[in-house]
């Protein structure tokens, strides 16, 4: 990926998409921590923020679909990569296989950040349908969410359906018929992710295109405690740093990395260095 060249470029949008219970806030307030020549450009899914009330999505490629439009639209303004943590991994990654389909201008990378690869199975059960004292203590277990949510009733019953309906969506999710990716994969988590069920590396399946893994400190939402150290890893990554050389590294080969998190795909822990 080449560096940016000169101050009066346009920056390069980064689509980000949401985990579960997630909304387009979430990126605005990492905005400031943007490095320059990035601009984050949030995706808002049905039935939350400035989308609340519309209806929710039955799917992951239906949500991947429903934001087709917007991306392709926004595309021909420059330069542009997209980014998904968890349940926005997913769409992100379908939204990559639409654009593709679609021809024109495509992501210079995508950043697939916090989730199993389609194939990998499941090793928790579902939890979309538990009954609502239930569903709360995982939800609750899970972290991600303020404590002071779970402390005012009203607030969570207004929050309980949108999270209800975005895990439908993960855990019902099934990979359908897709070219390979000629996007650049990054695969991104954190080092003690505990929700993962399978190695980040079996994403390499899905890309024609080199795939490679960034790991962080901490667990599943390391992406909230460390966006700003994540932002600068990204803007690396797409030749936003030319006084640094703009750090696009070569991809990892198979089985480096090593572990639960590494590309490899070998069970040697969850903390491989």
């Amino acid at each position: 990926m080449e560096p940016a060249r000169g101050r009066g470029m346009r920056p390069l949008r980064l689509f980000c998409l949401p985990h579960a219970g997630g909304s387009a806030q979430l990126y605005r307030r990492w905005a400031a921590a943007a490095p320059p020549g990035l601009e984050l450009a949030p995706l808002e899914l049905a039935g939350r923020g400035v989308r609340l009330g519309e209806p929710f999505y039955l799917g992951i490629r239906e949500a991947a679909e429903d934001l087709l439009g917007e991306v392709l639209e926004r595309r021909e303004e420059g330069r542009f990569a997209l980014f998904g943590h968890s349940m926005g991994a997913l769409i992100a990654y379908e939204l990559a296989v639409l654009l593709q389909r679609a021809g024109g201008p495509q992501p210079e990378a995508a950043f697939l950040s916090a989730k199993d690869a389609p194939q990998v199975e499941r090793r928790e059960a579902p939890i979309h349908g538990l009954p609502e004292a239930l569903f709360i203590e995982r939800i609750r277990r899970l972290g991600g969410c303020p404590d002071e949510l779970f402390e005012q009733p009203e607030l969570l019953r207004l929050f309980l359906p949108v999270l209800r309906a975005d895990f439908r969506l993960v855990e019902t999710y099934r990979h359908q018929d897709a070219p390979l990716l000629e996007t650049p994969g990054v695969v991104m988590g954190g080092r003690a992710d505990g929700t993962l069920s399978g190695s980040l590396g079996e994403w390499r399946r899905w890309f024609a295109a080199p795939c490679r893994l960034e790991l962080f400190e901490g667990g599943h939402f390391y992406a909230q405690e460390r966006h700003p150290e994540l932002l600068r890893r990204i803007a690396d990554i797409l030749g936003l740093a030319p006084e640094r050389g703009g750090a696009a590294l070569a991809p990892l080969a198979s089985g480096a990395g090593g572990g639960r998190l590494g590309l490899g795909g070998i069970e040697e822990g969850r903390n491989s260095r």
